[in-house]
């Protein structure tokens, strides 16, 4: 029997039907090119704080319960699989979702990728399940 997936050497880990290796390779390599967060910091804060790096977190008493929502194409799904093994350890229970076939920022094609949608009710759902006054619907 053949193995009809790819991986990208990206890490290695990122699997692919090979006939999608053009478009995965292409929006990983923009998210690669991207990973400066210091733009995102703007100088404010350091990259190592935990409060902005998850993988600096090592005491998980002080954060809740969670969910993580990641894309099969993200670059940041690596370090989401690392900090959620990381929190699962700390003893936090942790809900783990992965959309395939989109990467960094699909939420953005909302009325073009069901995924889009299905994460907006996904988080709707999380915020009415953890809220004390349930009226959101």
């Amino acid at each position: 029997m053949t193995n009809n997936i790819g991986k990208l050497e990206i890490g290695n880990r990122f699997e692919f039907i090979p006939e999608e290796h053009d478009m995965v390779y292409s929006r990983l390599n923009k998210m690669k090119k991207s990973q400066d967060v210091s733009l995102y910091l703007m100088g404010k804060i350091d990259t190592d704080n935990p409060i902005v790096n998850l993988s600096k977190i090592s005491d998980f008493t002080k954060l809740p319960d969670m969910t993580i929502i990641s894309s099969q194409y993200d670059l940041l799904k690596l370090s989401s699989d690392t900090f959620i093994k990381k929190a699962f350890k700390g003893g936090k229970k942790i809900k783990s979702i992965r959309y395939l076939g989109c990467d960094h920022g699909f939420f953005d094609l909302i009325g073009i990728a069901p995924q889009a949608e299905e994460v907006c009710w996904e988080i709707a759902d999380e915020i009415y399940q953890n809220s004390s006054n349930k009226s959101i619907r």
